[in-house]
């Protein structure tokens, strides 16, 4: 289990980053009003080969499709972070990292959802 501190201080960027973060995990009541410290479950993944996939797309300018299924990866996953409670972060061009209410969330729940991703991309 992962320790979220949310503990910045002085920077005005750090404050908003901050703030940001805390309003988008309050919508799906991972955090309580104190905002401190919680335990989140953490799942990082990202595409296998995608820069092989890029090259041969680029040679074949097809790089629309990659764009696409990046953009229907994105949906996919945004449309179902309130009924599976999880906050989206993306990161880098093809890796994600979805954060969990360690509370909430069971072995059996997190395993259903990661099969519905890897059947649907």
């Amino acid at each position: 289990m992962l320790m979220m501190q949310c503990g910045f201080r002085s920077s005005p960027l750090k404050w908003i980053l901050r703030n940001t973060l805390l309003d988008v995990m309050r919508n799906i009541a991972i955090l309580d009003e104190d905002a401190v410290v919680h335990d989140l479950v953490v799942v990082a993944f990202d595409m296998c080969s995608s820069s092989t996939i890029l090259e041969d797309l680029t040679r074949t300018s097809s790089l629309k499709q990659f764009d696409r299924l990046l953009k229907k990866l994105r949906l996919w996953l945004a449309a179902n972070a309130q009924s599976s409670k999880y906050v989206l972060y993306k990161f880098t061009g093809d890796g994600w990292i979805l954060l969990f209410p360690a509370a909430t969330i069971t072995g059996e729940h997190l395993i259903s959802f990661l099969l519905r991703l890897a059947k649907k991309h």
